[in-house]
């Protein structure tokens, strides 16, 4: 994997915003589920969305959302509950418009992996239910 911004150059650039959380969870929710789409993924397909806690799991939930007003068939891995607000909102939205949001599980016959697990504030070692989906055979984005 090749980082595209460092977590420094991530959080300034989150500092130095001018809209609210929410409105940024939207648009990085919205071009994730663009760029899944431009993969090919489309109706009928089938994508797991790997959301953590926090704001990067928010951005999972809203791709999710986009994904299946596509007619994709998504489902969300909650690792934990949301923790700030934006994130917790970007999940009622999801399970609203019909996207399971399930207990973590081990990987099956994933078709298409959305790791929207952890951002730029992660620290420590991965957590141990996520070592199952280290080198599982789906496609990631």
């Amino acid at each position: 994997m090749q980082p595209v911004l460092t977590p420094d150059e991530a959080r300034a650039l989150d500092d130095a915003a001018d809209a609210p959380v929410a409105t940024l969870m939207e648009r990085a929710g919205l071009g994730l589920a663009l760029a899944i789409v431009a993969r090919g993924i489309g109706y009928g397909n089938r994508v797991t969305v790997l959301a953590g806690p926090g704001n990067n799991g928010g951005d999972g939930y809203v791709a999710a959302r986009h994904l299946r007003a596509r007619g994709v068939a998504v489902e969300v891995l909650s690792l934990g509950e949301p923790r700030s607000r934006a994130a917790a909102e970007a999940a009622a939205s999801a399970a609203a418009s019909g996207v399971p949001v399930r207990p973590w599980r081990e990987p099956d016959d994933d078709h298409f992996v959305v790791d929207a697990l952890f951002g730029a504030g992660f620290r420590g070692p991965l957590p141990a239910e996520v070592q199952a989906w280290v080198g599982h055979p789906a496609r990631v984005v």
